[in-house]
């Protein structure tokens, strides 16, 4: 009986693979196209536009605080190179130091990656990963 209702018919009556089957076969007609809305886009107007960065960008406090490319690139070669230098060590001798520094950049990048409503919490997030550690 199961499988009566699984091919002819569904829970509330309407048709499954009954009429899939007789579309193969010829039997019916081919279903019509499913609706598909127009793609969203949004209106293009000067009231619409974000005017803040323009006067940011002519800010000189914030042309003052950009990094340049070459010191983001030297600081991203810096960071991956210890990076790489930690795990090769922890990776051949199993170092517990290693161990640790590791552990610690893993515990600062979920931390960062949390947003935090209070010190409270975040103190709470340290104790808990100390104890972790520990046992």
């Amino acid at each position: 009986m199961a499988n009566y209702h699984f091919v002819y018919k569904d829970v509330e009556g309407a048709s499954t693979q009954w009429d899939d089957i007789q579309r193969k076969l010829g039997n019916l007609p081919p279903k019509p196209p499913a609706f598909k809305p127009p793609s969203f886009k949004p209106a293009e107007n000067e009231d619409s536009k974000h005017k803040d960065k323009a006067r940011h960008r002519d800010c000189d406090y914030h042309r003052r605080l950009r990094l340049s490319d070459s010191i983001k690139r030297l600081c991203y070669y810096i960071s991956s190179g210890t990076g790489t230098f930690f795990c090769a060590w922890y990776a051949s001798q199993k170092h517990w130091l290693a161990n640790n520094i590791l552990g610690l950049a893993f515990c600062i990048q979920g931390i960062e990656m949390l947003s935090l409503g209070s010190f409270k919490t975040g103190a709470i997030l340290l104790a808990g990963l100390f104890v972790y550690d520990i046992f």
